[in-house]
C-alpha cells in the first residue's frame, strides 16, 4: 500500500553517540550502517545477528572502532543543513513552494 520505511531514528542516535550498531539489512538501514560503522545481518538470520553482536561484546577494539566511524558517518552525512537541504527540495519538487 506505499508504505516506505526510512532510517531509524535510533541508529543514528546511537552512532552519533559513538555506540557500536548491530542491527540487519532491512529497508534503508544499509544506508545508514556501511561497512566500518556498524554490523549488518542479513533479515532472518539469527546465527548471523548473533554472531555480529557478539563480534562486539568480545572484541572492545573492534567495537570502539565502529563506534567512532559510526559518529563520524553521522556527523558528515546526516547534518542538520543537508537535512533540510532536502526537504527544501522535495517541497519545491512537488509544488509546495515557489
Amino acid at each position: 500500500g506505499g508504505d516506505m520505511d526510512g532510517i531509524p531514528v535510533v541508529l543514528m542516535e546511537a552512532m552519533a553517540c559513538m555506540r557500536p550498531v548491530v542491527s540487519t539489512r532491512l529497508s534503508g538501514i544499509a544506508e545508514l550502517v556501511t561497512p566500518g560503522s556498524g554490523l549488518l545481518a542479513e533479515p532472518g538470520d539469527v546465527a548471523g545477528f548473533a554472531d555480529a553482536l557478539l563480534r562486539v561484546v568480545r572484541q572492545p577494539g573492534k567495537a570502539e572502532r565502529l563506534g567512532r566511524t559510526g559518529r563520524e558517518r553521522v556527523a558528515a552525512e546526516f547534518t542538520l543543513k543537508d537535512q533540510a537541504r532536502g526537504v527544501l527540495e522535495l517541497i519545491r519538487r512537488h509544488g509546495g513552494a515557489r
